[in-house]
């Protein structure tokens, strides 16, 4: 596989994806296998956000402690219910 640590196929049609997914099974190895991921689009947006989050992740040292700090990627329907408590909350604020 080319030395590629991933490989995503992508496809927004589930019975593609499929018939992706069983061709890849045919001519790849158990071992490339493993490192080709199948994604709906929508999956595929979380996958790289989590991805991102991981890259992220950082290890310091506080006060001669290690301290690992991790970040997870929020889906969009809680980041928009974040959103929208906060600028209800500003927008309560303002008028008060």
């Amino acid at each position: 596989m080319a030395g590629y640590e991933k490989v995503v196929l992508c496809a927004p049609d589930k019975k593609a994806l499929e018939k992706i997914k069983s061709l890849t099974g045919q001519r790849f190895t158990d071992q490339d296998q493993e490192r080709i991921l199948f994604f709906h689009p929508d999956e595929l947006f979380f996958f790289l956000k989590e991805e991102a989050a991981k890259e992220a992740g950082k290890e310091e040292r506080v006060k001669g402690y290690k301290v690992k700090v991790k970040y997870r990627p929020v889906k969009e329907m809680e980041k928009q219910t974040k959103q929208e408590a906060v600028a209800k909350v500003i927008i309560g604020r303002s008028r008060g």
